[in-house]
């Protein structure tokens, strides 16, 4: 089955990304696996990824991989790295139980 990034923010992430970031205004050029993902978060260029602390497992369902979802800013991303699975970019993000995602401020990167 094929998924539609766009399609798959709308409905779990509307009203907390802007979905209409134009690639156009990114501070540099990004991985073609990221840029169907690219949203604005907090005034900042993210891409949509799916949290994998390390126990998301060898062939995750779609509702999990789905559950996982979260923004997070383009250079953090490309810093730990990703895997493409069913579509969605998963990646080893830097999570706390208790803060959520972690990363430093350097890796935010305005777009307005």
């Amino acid at each position: 089955m094929e998924i539609s990034p766009r399609d798959v923010i709308a409905s779990t992430l509307a009203g907390e990304v802007d979905m209409y970031v134009d690639l156009s205004s990114a501070p540099r050029p990004m991985h073609r696996d990221l840029r169907p993902w690219h949203v604005g978060f907090e005034g900042c260029h993210n891409v949509v990824v799916v949290a994998d602390p390390g126990d998301l497992g060898n062939d995750p369902s779609l509702e999990r991989l789905i559950g996982e979802l979260l923004p997070a800013p383009v250079r953090t991303v490309e810093r730990v790295g990703w895997r493409v699975e069913k579509g969605f970019i998963v990646s080893p993000l830097p999570m706390d139980p208790e803060l959520g995602l972690v990363v430093p401020a350097e890796d935010d990167e305005p777009y307005r």
